[in-house]
């Protein structure tokens, strides 16, 4: 009786023991701790932040456009001045220069616009407009047979060189998508992680 009571025991022990490591090997793994998470959650935010921070100096890339358009400008600019010294007249200085000089009637008086022979490489047509007792001031306006201006105010910008030449550099066309994304990223990851602190903070409150 004595040795089947204990061959009945060690039986029962050997399938609780086998059953009990089935169990173990079945049961998916544990989560991390929950300062282990914090601490990840920390840890990627903080990446994510010096990523931005490290593709910030390469947002913009010069503008192939502006050092032709610039040259123009500083043409212009010196023709202009040499008129305006009395040195020579409008005509003379853009002749010197090969620029081009267009006049149109205005109350009795003449505006002229000083321009250059054929578009930019990106098909931009500049200029200067003056007299007619107005103020002399940039234009940009759209090629016709060449450079050849469809009015004294058929212009698409008039202003300051600043308010007509195309901007220095330009923003990278990745750039804007990749800060939305990972702005995004972060900002859920720190709504997760204050979701996670609030019932902890609670917890602390009550007790």
């Amino acid at each position: 009786m004595g040795d089947s009571s204990r061959d009945d025991d060690l039986n029962q022990f050997s399938v609780e023991h086998r059953a009990r490591r089935l169990d173990t090997r079945g049961a998916p793994p544990k989560p991390p701790p929950p300062k282990r998470r914090f601490v990840l959650d920390l840890v990627l935010i903080g990446a994510m932040i010096a990523v931005v921070l490290l593709l910030v100096p390469f947002a913009d890339v010069p503008n192939a456009e502006y050092p032709e358009a610039r040259a123009l400008a500083d043409r212009f600019d010196a023709a202009y001045a040499s008129v305006w010294r009395g040195d020579t007249s409008l005509e003379a200085a853009a002749a010197a220069d090969g620029l081009s000089v267009y006049q149109f009637p205005f109350e009795e008086r003449t505006i002229s616009v000083l321009t250059h022979p054929q578009p930019t490489a990106d098909g931009t047509c500049y200029g200067l407009r003056t007299g007619g007792g107005q103020a002399t001031v940039a234009v940009k306006f759209v090629p016709t047979n060449g450079c050849v201006p469809q009015g004294r105010s058929a212009f698409e910008k008039v202003g300051s060189w600043s308010d007509v030449l195309p901007s220095e550099r330009l923003t990278t066309v990745w750039f804007v998508p990749a800060l939305v994304i990972l702005i995004g990223c972060a900002m859920a990851l720190t709504t997760n992680l204050v979701l996670k602190l609030l019932p902890q903070m609670n917890r602390g409150r009550t007790t």
